[in-house]
């Protein structure tokens, strides 16, 4: 009689098999915990090359405003700047601290209240700054997202040859930003339009019962808008890596954020901490260094308290304010004019390196998203195939 064996010969076979000893010589850290990752993200970042593109973006940005200020009485860009320079550095601040409630509320003050604030004085600007400074970061960001997927890719790609690459995507870059909020400019003008139908008798009725129909047009504008906010820093990375069109790179965006939320929330949470904590350090070594240097000037005599006041300051952690008027001689108002456009280019510097390690993070995000979702290695990066390969 045959039958399916007991436990005790289960036990007894176990018994008798040989044990295998397995040795470990290391551990694949990546492999196990590949949020990793983003730790090397700041290296990358602050390479001349990527420091270049990052500081001619701000300098773009921050032209358009000047130039409108130029135009413009009272100023409307200076003011935008401070308020959301004091958002981010309340920001750091909080985050130094240890204080995560100070943090967001910085980041809230910096990218809500503010532009909110400058929307109500002068709308005319906040639309038009805030549509071309969308458009100059989408093109900085992409041509620093390509040179780091080469980074991971082990391509050693030149600026030239991310150029080349993003060349016919630079439509998609400059606009991909500004797909979801011009989504939802739309759909708030629609139910701003509609709004007028309550002033009118009977239609207003009518209005009444469409009730369900305004509020499904607010919430797909107010998901465009969270869309965009949250996967702003992921646009640009999707033409980058997989040359996506405006569309497709916010679909992607999209939809990898809410296959993986809590994997993305874990990388955006960790991303930020990374940027706030290298922003930090950016300020000091930057603070470190105008304070050295003046003090230097200063020690023979060359630089007059009055001159130092002209030059500006560069305080660790605290915006910069516009150099005050000092009674000077003609040479020495120059020079410390002087001085003081060099204490911009330098502010301008630290702000590059913390816009290059925020891409080199998003790049790696994305990537990391990706793998998550579809199972593409980190190293498979889009590329074009040459005229030759394309007739062949």
């Amino acid at each position: 009689m045959t039958g399916e064996p007991s436990s005790y010969e289960h036990a007894a076979s176990d018994a008798e098999m040989p044990r295998r000893t397995v040795r470990v010589d290391r551990v694949d850290a990546n492999a196990v915990f590949p949020w990793l990752e983003l730790f090397r993200a700041i290296h990358p970042a602050l390479r001349p090359s990527r420091l270049a593109v990052a500081f001619g973006t701000l300098l773009l940005i921050a032209g358009v405003g000047r130039v409108w200020d130029l135009f413009a009485s009272p100023p409307s860009y200076e003011p935008l700047s401070v308020a959301v320079r004091a958002g981010i550095y309340a920001c750091a601040r909080g985050a130094a601290m240890g204080d995560p409630a100070a943090a967001l509320q910085g980041l809230h003050a910096a990218f809500w209240e503010a532009p909110i604030s400058s929307w109500r004085a002068v709308p005319w600007f906040t639309a038009c700054f805030v549509i071309a400074a969308l458009a100059i970061y989408g093109l900085g960001a992409g041509l620093l997202a390509r040179l780091f997927a080469g980074d991971i890719a082990h391509r050693a790609w030149r600026i030239k040859e991310a150029r080349e690459f993003l060349r016919p995507r630079r439509l998609a870059l400059a606009l991909a930003p500004l797909t979801g909020l011009l989504i939802g400019a739309a759909l708030w003008g629609i139910l701003a339009v509609a709004g007028v139908l309550f002033h009118i008798p009977v239609f207003n009725v009518i209005a009444g019962a469409l009730g369900f129909l305004w509020l499904a047009l607010a919430g797909v504008g107010l998901v465009a808008w969270v869309a965009v906010m949250v996967g702003l820093p992921l646009l640009a990375p999707a033409t980058a890596c997989d040359g996506c069109d405006a569309i497709e790179s916010a679909q992607r965006a999209g939809a990898y954020i809410l296959a993986r939320p809590l994997y993305g929330l874990w990388l955006a949470v960790l991303s930020l901490v990374i940027v706030v904590l290298s922003a930090i350090a950016f300020d000091a070594v930057g603070a470190a260094v105008w304070h050295f240097a003046l003090s230097s000037l200063s020690a023979t005599g060359g630089l007059s308290d009055a001159s130092r006041e002209a030059c500006g300051s560069f305080e660790f952690l605290v915006p910069a304010t516009p150099a005050s008027a000092q009674s000077l001689g003609m040479t020495d108002w120059v020079a410390a004019s002087l001085m003081d456009f060099w204490r911009t280019v330098l502010r301008l510097l630290v702000g590059g390196a913390i816009l290059s390690t925020g891409v080199s993070l998003a790049t790696r995000s994305y990537l990391l998203l990706r793998r998550q979702c579809d199972g593409q290695d980190l190293s498979d990066i889009w590329e074009d195939a040459s005229p030759a390969r394309a007739r062949a």
